[in-house]
């Protein structure tokens, strides 16, 4: 079994993007389906055994035009066929932050150093409080419930990718407050650097620890400012949260050297 589920928000479409483009790259790829739907919309999403369900819901946020979840939510090119997780060899999820996201570990935006273990543990925890943060939406960078399902489900079938950092110079008050303070503080920038460098170190230790319950890949370097909390403008596709399939296809480079593609 060697099929292969991409699954996730809008970000889900930078990746396919970058699939077309290797395809007539001719790079062989294996057989990947894709099952996508909005940020807000996939926090809705549950898991039902190995089956990923959308509700019959027509939810307000995001919505314009008023779509049901259930009507939506497909494998792409299969009408209302949702993915069964038992049918992948891996499971690759485009939805909710990076683990790169400073956000994830910094609060009030000033940088702190961070020890591995406690990195391992918002890793495993999948968990972000938006309450410390002022100028941010509750659902903003949330971290969907059914990502633990699935990475509790399918354990070492999954490969946490998530969205993208903010575009640079496109950043919100967060970002940008955080890059201030490391443009303005040498030991403030150190200790991140510091941080980044474990962070990295850890995802790759998930691909070679069965203690981690997901593997999880950070956006390599070449994509990334040279603090590594945004990526660079040249990627750039629509919003500061959104890139285009030139930065897909470096995901699927470093998928592939990975030997998950």
């Amino acid at each position: 079994m060697s099929r292969i589920l991409a699954i996730g928000s809008s970000h889900l479409a930078s990746f396919k993007l970058g699939v077309n483009i290797a395809n007539k790259q001719s790079q062989l790829l294996p057989e990947i389906d894709f099952a996508g739907i909005w940020e807000t919309g996939f926090g809705y999403l549950k898991l039902d055994g190995a089956n990923v369900l959308a509700p019959d819901l027509v939810p307000q946020q995001n919505n314009a035009n008023n779509v049901n979840l259930r009507d939506i939510w497909t494998i792409s090119g299969k009408k209302s066929c949702p993915p069964n997780l038992d049918e992948y060899s891996k499971i690759l999820i485009f939805a909710s932050p990076c683990k790169l996201l400073p956000s994830l570990y910094y609060q009030r935006s000033i940088p702190a150093p961070i020890s591995s273990s406690t990195m391992r543990e918002i890793l495993r925890s999948n968990h972000i409080n938006h309450r410390i943060f002022d100028l941010i939406n509750p659902w903003q960078f949330r971290i969907s419930k059914i990502v633990q399902e699935i990475c509790n489900y399918a354990m070492q079938k999954v490969v946490f990718v998530g969205a993208p950092l903010p575009i640079e110079g496109m950043e919100d008050a967060v970002i940008e407050a955080i890059r201030k303070e490391l443009q303005s503080n040498q030991m403030l920038a150190e200790i991140h650097k510091n941080n980044v460098h474990k962070l990295r170190q850890l995802s790759e230790e998930s691909f070679k620890n069965i203690e981690f319950p997901y593997s999880f890949i950070l956006p390599p370097e070449t994509l990334l400012c040279d603090m590594q909390i945004s990526t660079k403008k040249h990627f750039l596709s629509g919003n500061m949260w959104h890139t285009n399939g030139e930065y897909g296809l470096e995901i699927i480079k470093k998928l592939i050297a990975l030997s998950i593609l």
